[in-house]
C-alpha cells in the first residue's frame, strides 16, 4: 500500500454537533481504533448537515487519504444529506437497494412503513450496503479514487455494531492483518485518565493501545509495537510472541487495577450477571431507591434475563422503604441513605421474592439532599445470598446526577457477580472516583 493509505480522515455529520447539542464521541472511538491498525488519522472534521459543504470536505479529505470514515446523516429526514454527498463526490447516481429496504421491513413485522424511510435503502452505485442490526440505516462501502470511503450511521449503538462487525474487519484486511492482531479489553469503574496512566504503566515500548468511553465502561485494545521476528525489541529480539506480550500487559493491568475491573473482551455488566446467575443456577431480585429502576432496566434489556431475574422494587420514598418490609425505627435512627437501611432492603427483596441473591441501592443522586455526613454522591449498596451475610459497601460518586445513578447501577451489577462467583469485592474506599 502506498503511504496515503495509511492515512485517513473522519468526518461526523450533523448539526446538532456543530450547535453544540450533542458532543461528537465517534472522532476518538474511530481514531484509537484506526491508530491501533497502525493508520495515522490525519484530521476529525465535525460538520453540519450542509450537502456543499459535506462534499467540498470529503473531496479534500479523498484526495489526502487513503481512508475516510463518515458518520451520521443517513437518517430519513430531508436534512440528512451523506448519502447523496458522497453520491455527488463519486460521480454516481443512489441506488435503491431492495435488500436494505427488506432488512428494514424485516425490523418491524407487519407494521406499515413509511415511505421516508425507503431513502434509507439507497446508497452510492457501485458500494456495498453495511448490514445495520440495531437501526434502519444502513451503512455504505465503497471507493472514490482510490480512497476507501465508509459511511455509519451516527446513533452510538448503530455505529459501534456496524463499525466493529462490518468496517473493522475490512479494514484489517485492507491492513494485511488477516488475523486477529489485537487484545480486546473492557475496564468498569475506572476513569479514563487513570487507566491511560496504568496502561503507560503496564504497557511501556511494548504495546500501543486505544480506547473508547461507552456507557458504563471504557473498551481498549492492545496491539504489539513489533512484530515477533522484527528483533525492534528486547522482547522481539528475544523472539517473545506476540500474544505472550499482549497477555503479559494484560495480567498487569488485571494485578495493579483488579479483576473484577479488567476484563478480557467486550463485555456489559448487566451481561456479566446474567452469565453468572445462569451459570450458578441461581435468581435475582432487587430494591432500588436513588437508582430508580435503572438497575432492572440495564438486566431486563439482555435476552433470556427472564430465567433468572425476578424483579426490583422501586422503593423511592421511605414510605415505600417501610411497605416493602424496612422497619421505620431503621430509617428514624440511621437514615435512608445508611448501611442498615441498604441490609434490610436487599432482605426484604429475598423475602417477598424467594430469589437466592437480593441486591439493594440507597443514595443521594443530586443535586440536593446533601449534607456534611453525607453529601451529594453518598450511595450505599448491598448484595445478600440468601443464609450468608450481606455485602454491604459506601461510596462517593462525583458528577451530576444521571452520573451518579449509573454509576451506582453499575457498581451493583459487579458487586452482585462478584459475590455469585466469590471474586474479589470491589474496592470501598469513600474517595475512590469512578467514571
Amino acid at each position: 500500500m502506498c503511504e496515503k493509505s495509511f492515512k485517513a480522515s473522519i468526518l461526523s455529520i450533523g448539526t446538532e454537533l456543530t450547535a453544540g447539542i450533542v458532543q461528537d464521541l465517534h472522532g476518538k472511538t474511530l481514531s484509537s481504533a484506526l491508530t491501533a491498525l497502525g493508520i495515522r488519522v490525519r484530521k476529525i472534521l465535525s460538520l453540519p448537515d450542509d450537502q456543499p459543504l459535506i462534499e467540498n470536505e470529503l473531496t479534500q479529505a479523498v484526495s489526502e487519504s487513503g481512508i475516510v470514515l463518515i458518520t451520521g446523516g443517513l437518517g430519513p429526514t430531508s436534512d440528512d444529506r451523506t448519502r447523496e454527498a458522497v453520491a455527488a463526490v463519486a460521480g454516481r447516481d443512489l441506488e435503491f437497494r431492495e435488500d436494505c429496504w427488506q432488512a428494514i421491513l424485516d425490523m418491524f413485522p407487519g407494521r406499515t412503513i413509511p415511505d421516508t424511510n425507503r431513502k434509507q435503502a439507497c446508497i452510492p452505485e457501485g458500494f456495498t450496503p453495511l448490514p445495520n442490526n440495531r437501526g434502519t440505516a444502513a451503512g455504505f462501502w465503497g471507493e472514490i479514487s482510490g480512497c476507501i470511503v465508509a459511511a455509519l450511521p451516527g446513533p452510538p449503538g448503530e455505529l459501534n455494531g456496524m463499525f466493529a462487525g462490518e468496517v473493522l474487519p475490512r479494514l484489517r484486511r485492507l491492513c494485511g492483518l488477516e488475523q486477529e492482531s489485537l487484545l480486546w479489553g473492557t475496564s468498569f469503574l475506572i476513569p479514563e485518565s487513570t487507566l491511560e496512566d496504568v496502561l503507560q504503566e503496564c504497557g511501556g515500548d511494548s504495546v500501543a493501545w486505544g480506547t473508547r468511553t461507552e456507557y458504563l465502561r471504557i473498551v481498549f485494545n492492545l496491539q504489539n509495537l513489533f512484530s515477533p521476528d522484527s528483533g525492534g525489541t528486547e522482547a522481539g529480539k528475544q523472539g517473545v510472541e506476540a500474544e505472550k506480550v499482549k497477555n503479559h500487559v494484560f495480567q498487569r493491568l488485571q494485578q495493579k487495577m483488579g479483576a473484577v475491573r479488567i476484563r478480557r473482551g467486550i463485555v456489559d455488566h448487566p451481561q456479566l450477571l446474567v452469565d453468572a446467575l445462569k451459570e450458578a443456577h441461581e435468581t435475582n431480585a432487587g430494591a432500588e431507591s436513588c437508582t430508580g429502576g435503572l438497575i432492572a432496566k440495564l438486566i431486563t434489556d439482555i435476552a433470556g434475563s427472564s430465567e433468572v431475574f425476578w424483579g426490583s422494587f422501586i422503593s423511592y420514598a421511605n414510605e415505600a422503604k417501610i411497605e416493602m418490609g424496612v422497619p421505620e425505627k431503621l430509617i428514624q435512627e440511621h437514615g435512608a441513605v445508611s448501611r442498615e437501611v441498604v441490609a434490610a432492603m436487599a432482605e426484604a427483596a429475598l423475602q417477598h421474592s424467594g430469589a437466592d441473591i437480593g441486591f439493594a441501592v440507597s443514595g443521594i443522586a443530586g443535586p440536593d439532599g446533601g449534607t456534611e455526613e453525607k453529601p451529594v454522591g453518598t450511595v450505599w449498596l448491598a448484595v445478600q445470598r440468601r443464609d450468608e451475610p450481606a455485602v454491604i459497601r459506601r461510596y462517593l460518586y462525583h458528577g451530576r446526577r444521571d452520573y451518579i445513578r449509573r454509576k451506582a447501577a453499575g457498581t451493583v451489577l459487579l458487586l452482585a457477580e462478584a459475590v455469585i462467583k466469590k471474586r474479589e469485592i470491589l474496592d470501598s474506599d469513600w474517595n475512590w472516583e469512578y467514571i
